[in-house]
């Protein structure tokens, strides 16, 4: 048994290959009792200039500040599991990825204990609210129009 409680077992992995790994990601080779990953995020895509527009800032939105939801007491209770590995070695010739990103984790080998949070909140800018194939306003928020007079004078 290892540190975690769980049979020891050997992951044999001819080669990782992972061309990019980006915002709180992980590539774990071996074991590792706790990961916590987090990442915050604020996806804003406007029509308006992002240098000449005001940058939100994470502290406005809530979601931000909101603990994370847990799991009700007694949840998992009476659970048994029963493992029949086989072999005490898991093998893989290659892996390859593309990439991981956003409180990820690409892993060979055990975990205890893994917490992965992400918060993404989408912010949408257009001088005008488009419409829906069905007539009715997407959830946006208006800018302001840009003053065109200037430009129109010259």
């Amino acid at each position: 048994m290892n540190a975690f409680g769980a049979p020891i077992r050997t992951a044999d992995i001819g080669s990782i290959r992972v061309i990019d790994a980006a915002l709180s990601s992980i590539i774990q080779i071996g074991d590792v009792a706790s990961e916590y990953l987090t990442s915050n995020a604020l996806a804003v895509q406007r029509e308006a200039d992002h240098n000449a527009a005001d940058e939100p800032y994470f502290e406005s939105y809530p979601i931000f500040a909101r603990p994370l939801p847990t799991l009700y007491p007694g949840y998992g209770d009476g659970v048994i599991v029963e493992r029949n590995n086989m072999a005490p070695t898991i093998e893989v010739g290659c892996v390859r990825v593309i990439a991981i990103s956003t409180s990820s984790v690409l892993q060979a080998g055990n975990t205890g204990n893994a917490v992965a949070e992400s918060r993404i909140k989408h912010i949408r800018q257009f001088w005008q609210s488009p419409y829906q194939p069905d007539g009715s306003r997407t959830d946006v928020t208006p800018l302001d129009p840009p003053d065109r007079s200037a430009s129109n004078a010259e």
